[in-house]
């Protein structure tokens, strides 16, 4: 019993541990998709200004 608590116990620890990392790549993602995004505006109001 107390070998399969450890076994869940690691498990679980590994599990954050990828739940963490994936939550900081996920952070990166959205901020890196923001700034393309506002970007894309940017450029979009200067041509449409140029019209």
């Amino acid at each position: 019993m107390e070998l399969m608590n450890l076994k869940l116990f690691l498990e679980n620890h590994q599990m954050m541990d990828e739940n963490e990392r994936l939550r900081q790549k996920a952070l990166l993602l959205h901020q890196e998709n923001q700034n393309l995004l506002s970007e894309m505006k940017k450029k979009q109001l200067e041509l449409s200004r140029e019209h």
